[in-house]
């Protein structure tokens, strides 16, 4: 037979524009769908369907096709790799309830940008400022989008077309290969590195010490240790040397760890024992060890917040109101001492994480197992403290397809293969999602 002949029979299967525009207006349940999108929407099924000729229509094809548009945005997963703040699923997960809070509150019209005492036009910041002072008797505070802005807009304010006096060894690349120099690049200000790579002293940045100089910068190495043969300037000691000499000092924290979080975290330094040291600008990430949306806080003296504040930068990195609503009610959340999502995580104990994934493989094939594992914090915080766990593993064919299977799954299931084995790592899957992992993996060898 000829295979044209065949392929015009199958495309003479396309159903009408019309059935397709029926098909598409059967998968919204509620409020309809305007006309102008339904047409456009049967279109685009019609040309996908005569661009793969092999493919044949059904509504669950369509609606397939369509998911994007059905449920847009990203979709919930459940983490199977056992890296706690995972940057590629969003870093700390966040929790219902505080969301749903920080939701209620900005639902219709808010005072977001009113002034505390008049109907008149105020700062938007002002809101996470008086929390800030409150909880840590800080002078003030801002907020923008991410911290890697928030170090931009500091050197920007405090030190442009001067000198950022850092340390070789704090150099740092965050994820994606942002490094740290580029941005002092964008912030117009000249790095001048003193020290070297695994030893710096005070004396190092006094040498350094000029006319053209701007700040002082430090940056906690989050995402990596340097060990062995090693000397670091302590922040107090940057701090007061600062003081000294009337040059302002910007200490990037990073995870943004908490002496209130309910969780064992090793020997990472917390926002209060940095505050402590009295830096002129402290800056961290909220999306990682704090738990909540991603963000960067900025705390410090109000000159200098101030200065921020005043930068044509501000205007491109401020957060909105739905950031500013849930970071707010996460840091009440946070300080007032009860755990956070990746807290609970790691607080579970090997003998917990050995259940749960023992009674899961008790209702799997003969193909899987379970083995022990470690899990890690991750999302650029305590590097090398891998944690006891365990995983789920499968030692059948077709792993990576059923990797795949699973990751396409509604919730999708992300897990990893290593040493030649599909792994579901138990320490990052929550209690309560036990049974949906259950049910997906019931239909895999």
């Amino acid at each position: 037979m000829d295979p044209t002949a065949e392929t015009r029979d199958q495309r003479a299967q396309i159903p009408s524009i019309n059935k397709l525009k029926q098909a598409v207006a059967g998968f919204w349940t509620e409020g309809g769908c305007d006309d102008r999108l339904l047409l456009r929407l049967a279109r685009y099924l019609a040309d996908s369907l005569r661009a793969e000729p092999q493919t044949r229509w059904s509504p669950e094809w369509g609606r397939r096709r369509l998911q994007p548009l059905l449920a847009p945005g990203p979709r919930p997963l459940i983490n199977a790799t056992g890296i706690m703040l995972h940057t590629n699923m969003g870093r700390a997960p966040l929790q219902a309830a505080v969301v749903q809070a920080a939701l209620a509150r900005v639902q219709g019209y808010t005072d977001l940008e009113l002034a505390e005492d008049s109907a008149r036009r105020g700062r938007r910041d002002r809101h996470i400022a008086g929390l800030a002072r409150l909880l840590w008797g800080v002078e003030d505070a801002t907020l923008v989008n991410n911290a890697a802005a928030a170090v931009a807009l500091a050197l920007t304010a405090v030190a442009r077309d001067r000198e950022t006096l850092v340390s070789r060894g704090e150099l740092i690349e965050i994820g994606g290969s942002f490094r740290l120099p580029d941005v002092m690049t964008q912030a117009g200000t000249r790095l001048r590195e003193v020290g070297t790579t695994n030893r710096t002293r005070l004396v190092d940045y006094e040498q350094a010490l000029g006319d053209q100089t701007g700040c002082l910068f430090k940056a906690h190495p989050s995402n990596y240790r340097v060990e062995g043969f090693t000397e670091e300037t302590s922040l107090a000691d940057l701090t007061e040397l600062g003081r000294r000499h009337d040059v302002p000092v910007i200490y990037d924290l990073g995870g943004g760890y908490t002496e209130h979080l309910a969780a064992v975290v090793g020997d990472e330094p917390s926002i209060e024992a940095a505050l402590a040291c009295a830096p002129d600008l402290l800056i961290f990430s909220c999306d990682k060890l704090l738990g909540g949306v991603q963000a960067g806080l900025v705390l410090g003296r109000a000159e200098y917040v101030d200065r921020m504040r005043c930068q044509t930068l501000m205007r491109m990195v401020r957060a909105d109101k739905l950031t500013i609503s849930i970071l707010c009610h996460q840091l009440v959340h946070v300080q007032r001492g009860l755990p956070t999502a990746t807290a609970l995580m790691a607080a579970q104990t090997i003998a917990d994480l050995e259940r749960r994934a023992a009674q899961l493989v008790s209702r799997l094939g003969p193909l899987w197992r379970v083995e022990p594992d470690s899990a890690y914090i991750g999302g650029g915080s305590l590097p090398g403290q891998a944690r006891p766990s365990c995983a789920l593993v499968y030692d059948g064919p077709d792993k990576q397809r059923l990797a795949d299977d699973l990751r396409r799954a509604e919730p999708g299931v992300l897990a990893t293969i290593r040493g030649g084995l599909l792994r579901l790592n138990m320490a990052t899957v929550f209690p309560e999602q036990d049974a949906v992992l259950a049910a997906h993996l019931a239909t895999a060898p």
